[in-house]
């Protein structure tokens, strides 16, 4: 790291005082931003679409934010995130989309709640236990997720990804900064909400509970996965056995030119497949 982005960077750069983003939320097709608390922990939200559509509730993973989820415009007239009411478990059947975390997240709702669960959408994101269990099996896996083992390490991990003004961000978008997926604008939107006290260590937490997780049931929700094979971080080994978790019909869809911000690479292949599902 220090190789790559210099000392005088990481060391000496100091992280500028950032304003909350401002956004026309109109423009953009959104309602609102919003925070709740569940189980004590604040969650932030952002709405949008019509409020007598189909709920869809998109979840983003690490180190993304809401903003990465910016092209999915495609379902502004289906679609209604209404967290509020899918996190207080009121009577609501939700189309459930997670990327990485979120993924892993949805998964994991899916298991455990089917009812709440309408449709299943995962992108680049196995199962919990499929995931352990390929950490366990596939020494390829295992080198690709070196990091999820740094960060079971107290404190250290949020320090270093702070260094350099978040270049861990920079060197982690840098493929999607450079074709322009990724704008100035989306990445100071990243580095503000990452730079947002216990922020950070909220998000490096899911990792260091990783392995704290045992058996979640079955899926028992219609499940549609799409996966970038080109993914440094997350192997399509990691889904066998994937039949085994899933009592209901499934599609999984690789896609060997996509790696793993398959969303943000490819959003008009992505939301064409996705439309396509929801719409069955």
């Amino acid at each position: 790291m220090i190789y790559k982005f210099g000392f005088r960077r990481l060391f000496l750069k100091k992280r500028p005082e950032r304003s909350r983003p401002s956004f026309n939320l109109k423009e953009e097709g959104f309602k609102e931003h919003g925070f709740m608390t569940s189980d004590g922990t604040d969650l932030h939200f952002v709405t949008r679409g019509d409020p007598k559509g189909q709920v869809l509730l998109f979840l983003h993973g690490f180190p993304d934010c809401w903003r990465t989820w910016k092209n999915q415009d495609a379902f502004l007239k289906l679609s209604l995130f209404e967290l509020k009411r899918v996190l207080s478990f009121q009577k609501i059947r939700a189309l459930l989309e997670g990327h990485d975390w979120g993924g892993l997240i949805a998964w994991t709702v899916a298991m455990k709640y089917p009812i709440f669960v309408e449709k299943l959408i995962v992108l680049n994101a196995p199962p919990l236990q499929l995931f352990q269990n390929s950490l366990n099996s596939n020494y390829r896996q295992f080198l690709a997720s070196w990091y999820v083992f740094f960060f079971q390490i107290p404190s250290i991990p949020e320090v270093c990804i702070k260094l350099g003004d978040f270049a861990f961000l920079d060197n982690v978008y840098r493929g999607l900064i450079a074709s322009g997926r990724i704008t100035d604008e989306d990445l100071n939107t990243l580095k503000y909400y990452l730079g947002q006290p216990e922020s950070l260590t909220g998000m490096v937490n899911y990792y260091r509970n990783l392995f704290s997780v045992g058996n979640l049931g079955k899926v028992r929700s219609p499940t549609l996965v799409i996966w970038g094979e080109d993914d440094p971080f997350l192997l399509k080994e990691s889904l066998l056995g994937l039949d085994k978790l899933i009592d209901v019909e499934f599609q999984v869809r690789y896609f060997s030119s996509l790696g793993h911000w398959i969303h943000l690479e490819a959003p008009d292949l992505v939301n064409e497949n996705i439309l396509r599902f929801v719409m069955r």
